[in-house]
């Protein structure tokens, strides 16, 4: 009733594995990099001045709520309002 089959062995094919070589150009293709006109620190001071804003990075786990304590209790002012914003590494 029952017969012992052997059991079916695939064989995969690999395709052969090199490295590419990088191109060496000639000339470069942008003669000066561009340089930021704006850096962090640049807007954060243009903030500071035209929109009377203050910028941080905190916590991700920081509350709009400890982050509104955190600010009266550095600069001993009220603060109107506290927007987050999260990037691309998911920090605030």
């Amino acid at each position: 009733m029952y017969s012992h089959k052997q059991k079916k062995i695939l064989h995969v094919i690999h395709p052969p594995t090199f490295r590419w070589l990088l191109r060496q150009p000639k000339y470069p293709r942008k003669s000066v990099p561009r340089r930021n006109k704006l850096d962090h620190y640049a807007s954060a001071v243009k903030k500071i001045e035209d929109n009377n804003t203050l910028v941080f990075i905190v916590d991700v786990k920081a509350s709009k709520h400890e982050l509104k304590q955190a600010g009266k209790k550095l600069y001993d002012t009220d603060v109107a309002k506290v927007s987050i914003l999260k990037g691309l590494m998911e920090r605030r």
